[in-house]
């Protein structure tokens, strides 16, 4: 068995990384904070999100887009040609006819509640 400062072994050592070292990828990460419970229960309102602006994304995952003037944080899905942002709250979708109208901003990696 090996030892070492605190009993982390360099076997483990990617397990007590901290918060950058282990999501943060120079320019290619944002930190944003959530501003509505519309993702709720997976995200509440005040949680700060790790976000992955180079990583592409995939249907189902978490992720951040701009649509019109909006940035929203929600799920995509699409059927047909058409593309359907969801929550996880079940509230209204948002149907989106034009693709070309949404950005995909970013791929959600990981949250952070905060306590208030």
């Amino acid at each position: 068995m090996k030892s070492s400062l605190f009993g982390i072994t360099r076997d483990f050592e990617e397990d007590y990384q901290s918060l950058d070292a282990k999501f943060l990828d120079g320019s290619n990460t944002v930190i944003i904070k959530t501003k509505s419970e519309r993702m709720s229960p997976t995200l509440k309102k005040g949680d700060i999100l790790v976000v992955n602006v180079k990583k592409k994304y995939i249907y189902g995952n978490v992720g951040v887009f701009k649509y019109m003037d909006d940035v929203i944080i929600a799920r995509a899905k699409k059927i047909g040609t058409q593309i359907i942002l969801y929550f996880d709250d079940n509230g209204k979708e948002i149907q989106i006819d034009s693709p070309d109208e949404l950005i995909v901003l970013g791929k959600v990696e990981t949250s952070v509640s905060m306590l208030e």
